[in-house]
């Protein structure tokens, strides 16, 4: 399994169009399957990082009934929710979020260089599945920082440049782009793609924050 994984992580970086094509167009590819390859990978990470990867928001109980303590508590939870789903839990918001916005963008900016909906879909699950990995790196500074995780500019645009300049650079070499026009489409399907996720990802992680403070909320009151 694992040497079909590196088989396919290596493969991204130097011919992905190989690796995209084969499981498009051969019975039967000889790279791991696209879901696969991403969940082992985030597995890789996820791990890790709930090991090592410090989250210092701290959830208390209100200590009265008040709607202004109950705000605290629930601004509480939806801060430590959406810290989480950017460091720990990032390469699993990737896996939901990122590839299908990816794919949307790559739709309307690769209409003419992809066969549509499905191609990009592979494309941009076998992409994720290789940028997950290089957070990595972003584990090291969340580490390294502590407390001051809690800052937009790590916790947010740390990973946000691995990202990007590892999901560019697999495009540059997928669509082959030797021209200025190139590199102009790929930058901005990849911008328009991951700008949308942030804002996905925000919205799943105020949602999430929500019901698990209602939840609680419930508890409490029928304790």
């Amino acid at each position: 399994m694992f040497t079909r994984y590196n088989q396919t992580f290596t493969g991204m970086f130097k011919k992905p169009r190989a690796v995209v094509e084969s499981f498009i167009y051969s019975e039967k590819s000889d790279f791991m399957h696209p879901l696969l390859f991403m969940i082992i990978s985030a597995i890789l990470v996820i791990l890790p990082a709930m090991f090592l990867v410090n989250v210092p928001i701290e959830i208390h109980s209100a200590a009265d009934n008040s709607q202004e303590a109950q705000l605290k508590v629930l601004s509480s939870w939806m801060a430590s929710v959406d810290l989480r789903a950017s460091t720990q839990f990032l390469p699993l918001m990737m896996i939901m979020l990122l590839v299908p916005m990816l794919t949307i963008a790559g739709v309307f900016f690769f209409r003419n260089e992809t066969d549509g909906f499905y191609s990009n879909l592979i494309l941009n699950s076998y992409l994720t599945g290789s940028v997950i990995p290089v957070l990595w790196a972003a584990i090291f500074v969340w580490i390294y920082t502590g407390e001051a995780i809690i800052n937009p500019q790590i916790s947010t645009a740390v990973p946000g440049i691995l990202i990007a300049v590892t999901g560019v650079w697999i495009y540059k070499n997928y669509f082959d782009i030797t021209d200025f026009p190139g590199w102009i489409r790929i930058i901005s399907s990849f911008t328009a793609g991951y700008v949308a996720f942030l804002f996905m990802k925000g919205i799943a992680a105020g949602v999430i924050g929500y019901m698990i403070f209602a939840i609680n909320r419930i508890m409490e009151i029928q304790s």
